[in-house]
């Protein structure tokens, strides 16, 4: 009796594990359908007129994902998603690299640092403008003195997705 004791709770466990692996199967690609929707805002606000947005594989220190843009069937540039430590906490931005090799200024989606002083990233127009100016052959961001750790960060982090960029330069072919 034992013995068919085991087998059955055998069999069962096997019937329960791969029902869970089927559930994951089915519901994995509809969470990452919904994870792309929910920063497609932010997608958004680099590229306005793109509609497609696919995800790249990327590796790098601070690179949390990479996006392909797409315009009316064109690619016209990358999309990455940076995850980097401010002074109190981690800023997550978006920085997106044109297909000629042009920043365009970040879009932050997360940024607890001190109001008035770390929060500058978002809003000093001399530290964002400078991106607009900023292409990665010739790449150099000036910090913000008053912020200095916040804004430390977030150019590194951009840095690093430069330097992603110039490594992935097939994806335009």
């Amino acid at each position: 009796m034992k013995k068919q004791t085991r087998i059955m709770a055998t069999v069962i466990f096997a019937i329960a594990c791969a029902i869970v692996v089927l559930i994951g199967t089915i519901t994995a690609p509809l969470a990452l359908d919904k994870e792309l929707d929910a920063k497609k805002q932010y997608f958004q606000l680099l590229y306005p007129a793109a509609k497609v947005f696919t995800p790249i594989s990327v590796s790098g220190n601070t690179l949390n994902a990479a996006y392909l843009a797409e315009q009316n069937g064109e690619k016209v540039g990358i999309i990455y998603e940076v995850v980097v430590n401010g002074y109190k906490d981690d800023i997550v931005f978006y920085v997106a690299i044109n297909r000629d090799g042009t920043l365009e200024k970040p879009v932050y989606s997360i940024v607890n640092d001190t109001p008035g002083i770390g929060t500058k990233i978002e809003t000093d127009s001399d530290f964002l403008d400078q991106y607009l100016e900023t292409n990665v052959s010739d790449f150099y961001l000036d910090t913000i003195s008053s912020a200095t750790i916040s804004s430390q960060a977030v150019v590194e982090g951009t840095e690093n997705a430069v330097k992603a960029f110039q490594q992935m330069q097939t994806v335009f072919e």
